[in-house]
């Protein structure tokens, strides 16, 4: 059951990641998520109507994303200035936490409806060809991870450093 959930989030998260081009432009990667999203439509063989509804939900999912972006860094932020206090209150800390969390699962839920939006304008033959394109990008998706993990042991690349506690 885990596992299954762990790999419809992955899907679900792949999906909005091709569909969300211009999330990734800062980061270098337009150019290449824009092509991707060019052959997807080409494989789909998209309507100019879809082609524009489609642009239409992902902005106004981009738009959503983004506020839910800043809130994480403010909470985020309160978090990190709720340790720095002079004495710290467990209290607090979780509310902020539980706060985190909640935002968390409202931007998976928001991910999972935007899919859900998209895929209910495809007929059924490119509801077929999204299912396997999302499924395939998945597995590719595993491949890399697994890769990195064994490339690089302890936290994702990230040397697992001792704690010390003086």
């Amino acid at each position: 059951m885990k596992k299954s959930f762990v790999y419809v989030t992955l899907g679900i998260i792949s999906l909005a990641l091709l569909l969300s081009v211009d999330a990734f432009a800062q980061r270098g990667m337009g150019k290449r998520m824009g092509q991707m999203q060019c052959r997807i439509a080409d494989k789909l063989d998209l309507s100019t109507d879809q082609q524009i509804q489609i642009d239409k939900l992902k902005d106004k999912h981009q738009k959503s994303m983004i506020d839910y972006q800043a809130e994480m860094k403010k909470l985020s932020l309160d978090v990190k200035n709720l340790w720095k206090a002079e004495k710290p209150d467990k209290k607090q800390i979780e509310a902020a936490t539980d706060k985190l969390g909640a935002l968390k699962s409202i931007m998976q839920k928001e991910k999972l409806a935007h899919w859900f939006d998209v895929y209910n304008l495809l007929d059924d033959k490119q509801k077929e060809s999204f299912k396997e394109m999302r499924q395939n990008f998945g597995k590719g998706m595993r491949q890399r991870m697994h890769r990195m993990r064994g490339d690089f042991p302890g936290r994702m690349g990230r040397p697992c450093l001792p704690l010390s506690i003086d």
